[in-house]
C-alpha cells in the first residue's frame, strides 16, 4: 500500500521531495518497495510516537530545505482507487494552503453511517481562489456510536477525519513551536545534528505518544477542511474494505477459494485454503498462513484490540 500511496502522487510531486516515516525495523521493506525514495528521505524511528513527532520531524526537516515548502501528510494505508481526482484535489489543497493562513485536513463526505471514523464538523465557507469548497472546522468528533453516526450522516454539515493534511511548511512548524514546545526542541535537535542516529536513538524515546489531531488540529483556530467525494478507506479494519470488493450472491465478499451455503453479507478472504461457511450471516473471515480471523462484522474495530494482546504476549508478539 506505501507503493500505491507513492505512486498516486508521482506525477505530482518528484521523488526527491517524498519523505517516508516509518519504524525502524521496517526500513528493508520500505527500500525494496518504494526503491525510488532517496535513502535520506526515509526517516526511521527506533520506536513508534503516533503521528505528531513524526510529523513534527519531518516537517522541521523539509523546511530546512525549503523554507517556503507546501506539505502533504499522507497515510499509507489508505485505499484511493480514483488517483486522477486525488491528484486533482491535492494540487488545489497545496495551493491553497501555501499563504499558510489554515492547517488544511481533507474531510470525506460519509456515504453510511460509520462508527469507525472519527469526524470533522464543518462551520462557515471560506472564500479562495481554487475551485473547490473550502471550510472552517467547528471541532473533531471521536467516533460515534451507530445512532450519533446515523444523525451525523443526516446532518450534512460532518465529514469523515481522513487523516490527511495539508499545510505549509511555516505554518505547521510554528503551531508546533506555540502548541507542543517539548516535541519542536527535540525535531529541532535532530535537525541541527543533521539527522544524526545517536542523537535520535538518544532522544526519541523522549517524545510524547500523541496524534496529530490532539496534539494540534483540535487545539488549533486556524483548521479548515476540503469535503472530497472520491472513494477512500482507511484500511484500519476488514470492514472499511469490504465496499471496495464486488458483491456477489446474497451480499457476501469473496476473495480467494470458498464453498458458501445459505450464508449472507459475509467477507470472506483467504490466502490458499477453501474456506467453507454454512448457514452464516454478517461474519468477516480472514484466513492468512499464520492466522485465521472471524468476528462479526459489526465487531471489526476490536482488531485493535487483538492486536494489543497479541503484541504483549512473548509467543504471539511475532503476529503483529
Amino acid at each position: 500500500m506505501i507503493r500505491q500511496t507513492i505512486d498516486r502522487i508521482r506525477d505530482l510531486i518528484p521523488f526527491e521531495n517524498i519523505l517516508v516515516v516509518t519504524g525502524r525495523e521496517l526500513f528493508e521493506q520500505v527500500r525494496a518497495s518504494v526503491p525510488e525514495i532517496p535513502e535520506y528521505n526515509i526517516l526511521l524511528e527506533p520506536v513508534g510516537r503516533n503521528t505528531a513527532p513524526c510529523i513534527a520531524w519531518a516537517s522541521r526537516l523539509i523546511a530546512s530545505r525549503v523554507p517556503d515548502a507546501s506539505i502533504a501528510v499522507l497515510a499509507s494505508d489508505h485505499f484511493i482507487p480514483d488517483a486522477r481526482a486525488f491528484c486533482k484535489l491535492m494540487h488545489s489543497a497545496l495551493r491553497f494552503s501555501a499563504s499558510g493562513r489554515y492547517l488544511l485536513t481533507l474531510g470525506i463526505r460519509p456515504t453510511r453511517p460509520e462508527t469507525g471514523y472519527g469526524y470533522l464538523r464543518i462551520g462557515s465557507s471560506i472564500p479562495n481562489d481554487e475551485d473547490s469548497e473550502v471550510y472552517k472546522v467547528d471541532r473533531f468528533v471521536e467516533k460515534p456510536d451507530h445512532a450519533r453516526a446515523i444523525e451525523y450522516l443526516a446532518a450534512g454539515c460532518y465529514l469523515w477525519n481522513s487523516g490527511m493534511f495539508v499545510f505549509s511548511a511555516e505554518a505547521i512548524n510554528q503551531a508546533f513551536e506555540t502548541l507542543c514546545p517539548d516535541i519542536h526542541a527535540i525535531v529541532s535537535e535532530f535537525i541541527r545534528s543533521g539527522n544524526d542516529p545517536s542523537v535520535i536513538e538518544r532522544m526519541f524515546p523522549s517524545l510524547p505518544d500523541i496524534s496529530i489531531d490532539y496534539a494540534i488540529m483540535e487545539r488549533s483556530d486556524r483548521i479548515a477542511a476540503f469535503p472530497v467525494d472520491f472513494q477512500w478507506a482507511d484500511v484500519g479494519s476488514w470492514d472499511a474494505l469490504i465496499p471496495f470488493v464486488e458483491e456477489s450472491e446474497n451480499g457476501n465478499r469473496i476473495q480467494g477459494g470458498h464453498v458458501l451455503i445459505q450464508c449472507r453479507n459475509t467477507f470472506v478472504a483467504g490466502q490458499g485454503r477453501t474456506i467453507v461457511g454454512i448457514g452464516i450471516d454478517d461474519l468477516i473471515i480472514v484466513d492468512t498462513k499464520d492466522a485465521l480471523l472471524v468476528c462479526r462484522r459489526d465487531m471489526a474495530q476490536k482488531v485493535n484490540e487483538v492486536v494489543g494482546i497479541l503484541a504483549k504476549n512473548p509467543d504471539t508478539e511475532h503476529l503483529v
